[in-house]
């Protein structure tokens, strides 16, 4: 142990045997004073000390205090173990179990996180960090219509363009296009021009506009993928003559839109050309079962 912590603990010492000649200090005030100095290793020592004294009524803010020094050294294993022994003191304080199941879901331990949140839920508590917890941890569970619940709560109380990208992923996966769409707006600031013009381009097609998406496709610069996300729409117009264009224009790199345009002179009963590209993309494992169709 370090000089200094030594020189505090004689004095706790000297306090203790001398009585009223001596007013003990508060060890959160003595860690604070060392923290203060950067002295973060002796303020843990200090709380952990006075933790360990049976004397001290103020444990679980002693522990509360740790966690925060941990947090400050990035070490989480012993920033749950503090936050735990501040769960067996007092079980019901809200902000102990809440921190305990951010760390939990920081550290990656999902059902741990979700179970000491939803206790907190079952006390009614209401905390945006709460909900934006859970949302974390149903997103990460894939169970989209609790994270969807969760993160909306959120968003209702604060404006995180992080969460609304969530929110847009989400909601496009569930099919509430309008919704994702809104949402896509207010996350826009996580997007370049070009991102935020090809989501919500596809966000379109999805709903059924192709026309919208053309719009929106339309101000992007020349690339393949712009013009195979133009095939697409134009595919789903539908209108085949400029659906052929886009994807042969969007040329032979872009293999998704070799596939389309294979479909389309299927379609069109130009099944020599068609089974050329459906051979040429058979090889690749992506598109093998879906050209087997045609090649069997």
């Amino acid at each position: 142990m370090k000089s200094s912590v030594v020189f505090v603990l004689t004095v706790f010492l000297m306090a203790s045997c001398a009585g009223a000649r001596f007013s003990r200090r508060s060890p959160i005030g003595i860690a604070k004073s060392f923290e203060d100095e950067g002295k973060t290793d002796d303020a843990i020592e200090i709380l952990k000390n006075a933790s360990q004294d049976p004397r001290e009524k103020n444990k679980v803010e002693i522990y509360l205090r740790l966690a925060d020094l941990y947090e400050k050294k990035d070490d989480i294993v012993s920033r749950i173990e503090v936050l735990k022994k501040a769960k067996s003191a007092d079980g019901k304080r809200v902000d102990v179990r809440l921190k305990l199941g951010v760390c939990f879901l920081n550290a990656g331990l999902h059902d741990e996180a979700e179970k000491e949140l939803l206790y907190l839920v079952s006390l009614g508590a209401e905390n945006p960090t709460l909900w934006k917890s859970l949302g974390e941890i149903y997103y990460e569970k894939g169970r989209l219509g609790k994270a969807d619940f969760y993160f909306r709560k959120f968003a209702s109380a604060i404006d995180d363009s992080g969460v609304f990208r969530k929110l847009f992923e989400i909601n496009e996966t569930l099919g509430n296009f309008a919704d994702a769409r809104s949402f896509l707006a207010s996350a826009a600031g996580e997007f370049s021009d070009e991102e935020f013009s090809k989501a919500l381009a596809v966000d379109w097609m999805k709903d059924g506009n192709p026309a919208e998406a053309i719009d929106e496709l339309e101000r992007l610069k020349e690339t393949g993928e712009k013009n195979f996300l133009l095939g697409l729409a134009y595919y789903e117009k539908p209108d085949l003559e400029k659906a052929e264009f886009y994807f042969e224009k969007a040329g032979k790199a872009v293999k998704p839109a070799r596939f389309f345009l294979a479909l389309i002179y299927w379609q069109k009963k130009e099944k020599k050309k068609a089974l050329d590209i459906f051979r040429a993309l058979s090889v690749d494992e992506k598109f093998a079962p879906y050209c087997a169709v045609f090649l069997d």
